[in-house]
């Protein structure tokens, strides 16, 4: 009997038991197993002092995402455990401990110290592996390691001295950090800075020769006991007199000398700089050039040294230094003090203000050992993931300094050295195992009582656990590693550290990709730390929501390299999660049979089985496709929406009719849930491995004892019913669409409503009609393929139907109306509010860049909320009248007349109409709309970019405020036609980007074309491309105009140098900000930035004055900033950035960057002030990319739309005054269509049917012989003309179809005969409905169709004379300037007629109009014009004058045109081969001349028994509008022939869905047209 769900999710009942259980079955344990491959993963260890918090519960959960995916995979997936034993923390604790006891370590010994460590490391050091335990971390526990383990050490022991002998590792004096109170040398990343209040003390040095006084300033005068000289600029005249000479060190009796040196800033302070090599890096270094005296002036814990103190000898630095300025004031020295705030480091695990020291340590030469580090990123070998965070990585490893890795502890790796006693010998000796005696002379040695970096033996975490040195099974098995996870902020620390010691020990990379997750930050974005006290506890969490939760929390929406923020809100999604998931499950158990095994799948499944089994196949495929890119986030975004929105929302609910129903439905049902249930599991328990477990447990008929050793989902074809899932998803969809309407309008789900569902699809529906009942509160519920009235009627409308529900049923109108007039006035007062605010100056000039685009932000969502209100108030007021919209544009007009006119005068029409658009579009900011639109098409023969564009720059321009005259805008949209063809971008792009660096920059055109002169040199001669540059300027260009001094030009320089420094424009806009805001704050600036300020030797509110007071100033500080930078310490660099900039990765990374590549911001700079550089380098770029026959190619197709403009502008009044005509003889035509829905709609959706298909296998033809044709890449330009052309324009289907053939042209033969078969089945179908509908009402049908037909032909017949004309005129002027281009129209034109020769005569006779139209033949073309359409004149003249009975010798005329249609079926299409199938319909007799038909008559009129009116057709020339008379009878002369061959393959899926697709789409088309046709009659 299988085990039984608990009625409540309690995860607290069975994470533990599960876990135990887990550990017990060693499910954790890889073995080494040739069969199968192995996955590794190190974990990052953490220290034994550590406690969980949410770092360590980031990264391990990502980590345990991926070993239990890889071990459910089938590989030997092994997490390496283990802890390390962090040196500084670890001792910290003990001699804390031992201070309580009022010991130190000095009192106890080494010996006896090191046994209380490692009685601490007993009882605490396995307290954050069992935390671990408790997320749920599947580590190999039993092989857990530790640093301080003996093979680890062993590790350790054996690379120093490898390193030692090849001379990499050296004992040295260099300046590090110290820690007076751990009394230890500590890294950069232990060492946090702080702010601290303090004060420049000014004192006189003495000059010896008793000339007078150096006055220097000092932080910190205590250290002057270890001065060794000042310093100032060589250049700084006012001390040229000084240098070399000596002056009297102040408290002391020695004498120093003044020297010169670059370093000192001439502006900063006095000047004059006191250089004490032993305490200062910078002044170290300066010691170094000079070959000062190292004159160290304290003790390690921070007194003074009795061999320089004196009177102060054994003081602490800080009761000296009080005693100091006491004495120096009563001598007469102190000039002043000044009060003075300033960065100051201090020991991460002490507090104590550490001490910039030059001390004797150890140190690795890194130049050597850096470079195949770098090599083996660079060459994509090891991989970043994100790839941006190479750069930093690079960065660090480029610029690398020596690693001080001793540390005066001694809880760690003892250093290996021996120093002999013996003064005469004094030989270090390096060993692996103790020594005694010095092996050179033999006297008593004593070891080094330095230890290890902890980074040292963590360097070599990834092969020293697995036994290196020696060879060992699991070196050989798992090594190298697969993947490491770990934070960006250790990745110079650790990461590189472990790479460049695999590469040197092992001769391989330690692992193959790099993971990078962010930190998790606070709801306010915040680092969490102890000190603003907003940490959150993981176990606390866990507890309260379990480890589930916690995990699918950290996940969610992490993508890798960048932070979180933590909110308690997601727990709570996360719960509610794992409780719908708890939820369904035992829904399901409860609903099983108690005999149910194993899940098996019917062969008989209904829609909504395949519908869920095919959406389940796929979110298997992608969740895995997922994992394999490292995108956790969205693999678990991928499953739980699948878990959520489809199987539990969807599935479950549409199953329960069915098993409350019971037999066979209700077991498939039952099978297909249990199957995907069992399936989701296993997706899901990488990420939330605890309820997976327990669900699993509870499942019957599952493959595995646990779900960890489960086997991995995979993608199964024969559960993809994508046609299927397809056709249920348009239910879905329209149940969606009616739950959201009844939301909106705020309707209980309780509340049954009135559906009526108009679709094509009636048969789906109908079946599908319990899942509305069931999930839309359906009541009375009907399905037809036309709804008559839907007066009153709220609508819902989606891709597949329209829903019917009448108002009344689902709201008070009244309440609702009022309700939503006050959410509609709340969101317009914000929207004033935020314009406002958005078009303030000030604000634009002042606000930092982040808050000005979430105020953009603000109103965008304003903007959307207020037009969703006012489409809901429009729906609540039932105002649907689309009849007003169709009558505001001509394109409206045209869709009034229907698809034909479109079809036949298509390409000239509409191109008119686009033509008449843009200028309207201009007409809203210009009264000269028509000259600037005149000018547009000018420049569209001269530029390769559309007219479209042109017209949304200049609209830009004139919006934007930069453009008040015609001129001005086509000068503007000349200098950026030339912007974004030099600069690859749209017009749209540009038009907007130039809009806001001129209008917020504030410059004319001349400054912004020298301005872009300038992007495009820094394009062409750096990293960034222009594109990049103007996307940084748009930007942020307008605020920093406002904020400094610096012009246009300086501008650009630093944003093309920022731009080259950052990983994107958004990066570098922001650091750009960052860094111009920091220098530009004055007294503004934050501590920290005062503070970072001052370490660089500059004080805020000189450099704000610098910043603001002229161009040349600002230049000149930005350089001198970046040049300080660049003179830090690598140490130094990432805090002082930092502190003065934002710890932001990327501006941090962007400013060290141009702070070392100080030519290029230098290189910039040099560029603007020499215009020759620069001046017109846009032009010539535009000129250099525009010579391309790409371009070439889209000038000509400018050419063509003009032409074509040209004659479609001579066609629009024709145009619209047939739609007007139309639109205004629409009652009685529409009277007649009313009385005749099932007749009109059984005739468009057949006729339809036929056409499209017929069409669809001609541009199937098409598309073979396109593609083809070697020449086919050379006319991309021309693809909507050739679409035109070859019926393209006309049909939906066909341009479907055609990409569609294109895109699959190598399976072409299985594409025909599947093709060929279904269509086939359709025609023989579509031509039985077609001779039913003809034999119920011919005259109808052909009466309906003529209306839509006459117009494009009457239109071009009236107007000819005047399309002739201007298209000449046209054509001659475009011939002329471009005859070039002019030769390659003709040569297109001709390809395209030969390739099209089989399309329907007719369209062959408009490829020749246009043929001849674009070389001259204007007689062949008339002839061709004739052609096309003399049939529908005389179709006209019949309708327009003949009687009733001469309207049926016309009809009797086109049913035997019509019944000359056939479709012969290529003899190898399977079943269907060799037959011809068409159109049989009986010829009418003739009618009396009009009159009341009360009965049924030989033409069955009036068949209906009600009277019916029988429309004059003599009258009809009156409701068309037209007039023309050319006599004759009616031809219709159609005759397609299917003729499909050639190709092989089988890729024909697609292409068979683009036929159905595209078949259904042009039948929705023409419901829609007779649905508007007939809206308008009553508007």
């Amino acid at each position: 009997m299988r085990k039984e769900l608990a009625k409540t999710y309690a995860p607290k009942e069975f994470e533990d038991r599960i876990y135990h259980n887990w550990e017990e079955k060693g499910y954790f344990h890889a073995e080494i197993d040739p069969k199968k491959k192995p996955y590794t993963i190190v974990i990052p260890p953490p220290n034994i002092t550590g406690q969980l918090h949410m770092g360590h519960a980031l990264d391990n959960t990502l980590q345990d995402i991926l070993i239990r995916w890889r071990r459910m995979q089938g590989y030997s997936a092994l997490w390496l455990p283990g802890t390390d034993h962090a040196s500084i923390a670890t001792e910290a604790k003990i001699v804390g401990k031992m201070k309580e006891e009022g010991l130190t370590k000095e009192q106890i010994g080494r010996e006896e110290f090191l046994k209380r460590a490692w009685d601490w490391k007993r009882v605490y050091g396995g307290r954050i592996v069992q935390q671990l335990k408790k997320l749920g971390s599947s580590c190999d526990w039993e092989r857990e390691r530790f640093t301080l383990d003996e093979a680890c050490s062993r590790a350790v022991q054996k690379v120093f001295m490898d390193l030692y002998n090849k001379g990499l590792i050296y004992h040295g004096v260099r300046m590090i950090n110290w820690c007076p109170n751990c009394k230890t040398s500590i890294s950069d990343i232990e060492c946090e800075y702080e702010e601290q209040d303090g004060f420049f003390w000014h004192i006189n040095y003495p000059l010896a020769d008793g000339s007078g006084f150096v006055e220097i300033a000092t932080t910190r005068p205590e250290t002057l006991l270890g001065d060794s000289a000042l310093a100032v600029n060589p250049n700084d005249e006012r001390y040229k007199n000084i240098v070399g000479k000596m002056v009297k060190l102040p408290l002391t009796d020695r004498e120093i000398p003044i020297i010169a040196d670059d370093y000192v800033d001439v502006e900063f302070g006095t000047g004059v700089v006191k250089i004490t090599p032993a305490h200062d890096p910078n002044d170290f270094m300066v010691g170094q050039r000079h070959d000062l005296p190292v004159i160290s002036m304290m003790n390690d814990d921070a007194t003074i040294s009795a061999d320089v103190g004196g009177k102060y000898a054994g003081m602490d630095r800080y009761e000296a230094r009080k005693q100091m300025v006491a004495d120096l004031e009563a001598q007469g020295l102190l000039v002043k003090v000044e009060p003075h705030k300033h960065n100051v480091g201090c020991c991460q695990r002490c507090g104590t203000t550490v001490e910039p020291r030059a001390s004797l340590q150890w140190f690795v030469s890194m130049k050597e050992l850096a470079q195949p580090a770098i090599d083996v990123v660079k060459s994509g070998e090891l991989r970043y993931i994100p790839k941006r965070f190479e750069n930093g990585y690079l960065y660090w490893m480029e610029n690398i300094r020596d690693w001080c890795i001793s540390r005066q502890l001694w809880w760690g790796h003892r250093i290996p050295a021996y120093y002999c006693q013996n003064p005469s010998c004094k030989h270090t000796a390096i060993s692996l195992d103790p020594l005694e005696k010095c092996p050179k002379c033999g006297a008593p040695v004593k070891q080094d009582e330095d230890t290890l970096d902890t980074w040292f033996s963590s360097a070599l975490w990834p092969f020293s656990t697995l036994g290196w040195p020696d060879k060992t099974p699991e070196m050989d098995y798992f090594y190298p590693t697969n993947t490491l996870v770990t934070g960006y902020d250790i990745i110079p620390f650790w990461v590189a550290r472990m790479i460049f010691s695999g590469l040197e020990h092992t001769g391989q990379k330690p692992f193959k990709d790099v993971l990078i997750h962010g930190l998790v930050r606070d709801e306010l974005g915040r680092k969490m730390s102890k000190s603003l006290g907003n940490g959150v506890d993981p176990l606390e969490i866990i507890d309260k929501y379990g480890a589930d939760a916690l995990r699918l929390t950290l996940v969610t929406g992490n993508a890798p390299g960048n932070d979180m923020r933590w909110t308690e809100t997601k727990v709570t999604n996360s719960r509610n999660f794992a409780n719908k998931l708890w939820n369904a499950s035992r829904y399901i158990l409860m609903n099983l049979p108690e005999d149910f095994g194993t899940p098996v799948l019917p062969e008989n499944l209904p829609i909504e089985d395949k519908w869920v089994l095919s959406l389940f196949n796929d979110t298997v495929k992608n969740v895995t496709s997922n994992l394999e890119a490292f995108e956790l986030g969205v693999a678990v975004q991928n499953l739980t929406d699948f878990i959520w929105d489809v199987y539990c929302d969807w599935y479950i609910e549409l199953t329960k009719p069915r098993i409350a129903e019971g037999g066979d439905s209700a077991l498939a049902a039952q099978n297909v849930l249990v199957y995907i249930m069992q399936g989701i599991l296993k997706l899901l328990h990488p990420f939330m491995p605890f309820i997976t477990e327990e669900i699993w447990q509870s499942m019957p008929g599952t493959d595995s004892e646990s779900i960890m050793i489960a086997k991995w989902c995979e993608y199964d074809e024969k559960l993809h019913f994508g046609e299927a899932a397809e056709e249920f998803s348009r239910v879905v969809n329209t149940i969606k669409a009616i739950r959201v309407q009844r939301n909106e309008l705020n309707v209980p789900p309780s509340k049954k409503v009135t559906m009526t569902v108009e679709t094509q699809f009636v048969q789906l529906f109908t079946d599908c009609r319990r899942f509305f009942e069931k999930l839309a509160g359906a009541g009375e519920f009907t399905v037809t393929e036309k709804v008559d009235s839907t007066e009153g009627m709220m609508t819902v409308v989606t891709d597949s139907a329209r829903v019917f529900m009448p108002m009344g049923e689902l709201v008070d109108k009244d309440k609702e109306l009022a309700r939503l007039d006050k959410e509609k006035k709340a969101a317009e007062k914000d929207i004033e509010f935020l314009s406002k605010k958005l078009n303030n100056p000030g604000f634009l000039a002042k606000a930092p860049a982040q808050q000005i685009e979430n105020e953009r932000t603000k109103l965008a969502k304003a903007e959307e909320k207020l037009a969703k209100i006012n489409e809901r108030l429009s729906k609540a007021q039932g105002v649907q009248d689309k009849a007003r919209e169709m009558r505001s544009s001509s394109a409206g007009a045209l869709m009034g007349i229907g698809a034909t006119v479109a079809a036949t005068a298509g390409a000239p029409v509409k191109q008119a109409m686009s033509f008449e658009d843009q200028q309207a579009e201009l007409r809203k900011f210009s009264d000269d709309y028509k000259q600037v639109f005149d000018g547009i098409q000018k420049l569209s023969l001269q530029y390769a970019k559309s007219t479209e564009d042109m017209t949304a720059m200049a609209a830009n321009a004139f919006q934007s405020g930069i453009a008040k005259t015609a001129d001005e805008a086509l000068k503007l949209v000349e200098i950026q036609n030339q912007m974004a063809i030099a600069f690859d971008m749209t017009g749209d792009e540009v038009g907007a980007a130039y809009a806001d660096i001129q209008s917020k920059m504030g410059i004319n055109i001349e400054q912004s074309k020298a301005m872009f002169d300038i992007v495009n040199q820094i394009g062409n001669t750096t990293s960034a491309s222009a594109k990049d540059v103007v996307e940084v300027l748009a930007r942020s260009g307008g605020a920093l105009k406002g904020l400094t001094a610096m012009n246009e030009k300086q501008i650009a320089a630093l944003a093309g140098s920022f731009r080259s420094a950052s990983v994107s424009s958004e990066v570098a806009s922001t650091s750009m900000m960052s860094f111009i805001n920091a220098l530009s704050s004055g007294e503004g600036a934050t501590k920290g930035q005062k503070k970072a300020m001052e370490a660089l030797g500059i004080d805020a509110g000189k450099m704000a004055h610098m910043m603001t007071s002229s161009s040349e100033n600002a230049q000149k500080a930005i350089q001198d900033v970046f040049k300080r930078i660049n003179g830090l310490r690598e140490d130094q660099k990432s805090s002082i950035i930092g502190a003065l900039f934002g710890n932001e990765a990327g501006v941090k990374s962007a400013v060290a960057t141009l702070a070392k590549q100080g030519d290029l911001l230098a290189g910039n700079f040099a560029m603007i002030s020499d215009p020759a550089q620069y001046a017109g380098s846009m032009l010539k770029e535009f000129q250099s990319r525009a010579d391309t026959t790409s371009n070439s190619l889209q000038i000509a197709g400018n050419a063509v739309k003009l032409v074509a403009g040209g004659i479609g502008t001579a066609l629009l009044p024709a145009v619209r005054k047939s739609a007007e005509a139309f639109v205004k003889s629409s009652e009685g035509v529409i009277k007649w269509v009313s009385e005749n829905q099932s007749l009109i709609l059984t005739a468009m959706k057949v006729g339809g049917a036929i056409l499209g298909s017929v069409a669809a296998f001609h541009a199937l033809r098409l598309g073979f012989a396109l593609l083809a044709s070697p020449v086919i890449s050379m006319y991309k330009g021309f693809l909507n003309i050739q679409k035109a052309i070859t019926l393209m324009r006309n049909s939906t289907v066909l341009a479907t179809v055609a990409s569609k053939a294109q895109a699959f042209a190598m399976g072409a033969w299985k594409i025909a005969v599947t093709a060929a078969t279904a269509t086939a089945k359709l025609m023989r179908t579509a031509m039985l409905l077609l001779n039913g509908a003809m034999r119920a009402n011919p005259v109808g049908v052909v009466i309906t169709a003529f209306t839509l037909l006459v117009g494009a032909g009457l239109a071009v017949y009236k107007n000819w004379d005047v399309i002739k004309a201007k298209a000449v005129e046209l054509w001659n002027s475009f011939s002329s300037n471009f005859p070039n281009i002019a030769s390659v129209v003709k040569a297109n034109f001709a390809i395209v007629a030969g390739v099209a020769k089989n399309v329907w005569g007719v369209f062959s006779n408009l490829i020749g109009f246009l043929k001849n139209v674009f070389t001259g033949q204007w007689s062949a073309a008339w002839e061709n014009v004739k052609g096309i359409f003399s049939n529908a004149f005389q179709a006209l003249e019949g309708i327009a004058k003949a009687p009733i009975n001469g309207v049926i010798n016309l009809v009797n005329g086109a049913i035997g045109a019509i019944n000359g249609i056939s479709v012969d079926i290529p003899e190898w299409v399977p079943k269907f081969g060799g037959q011809t199938f068409g159109v049989n319909l009986p010829k009418i007799p003739q009618l009396a001349e009009g009159g009341i038909a009360t009965r049924s008559t030989l033409a069955n009129i009036g068949e209906g028994g009600e009277p019916e009116a029988v429309i004059p057709l003599s009258k009809l020339s009156n409701m068309l509008g037209a007039g023309v008379g050319m006599g004759g009878g009616i031809t219709v002369n159609f005759a397609p022939v299917i003729n499909v061959s050639g190709g092989s393959g089988d890729a024909y899926e697609g292409v068979k869905r683009g036929l159905d697709e595209g078949r259904r789409q042009l039948e929705k088309d023409l419901r829609r047209l007779l649905a508007d046709q007939q809206r308008l009659s009553f508007a």
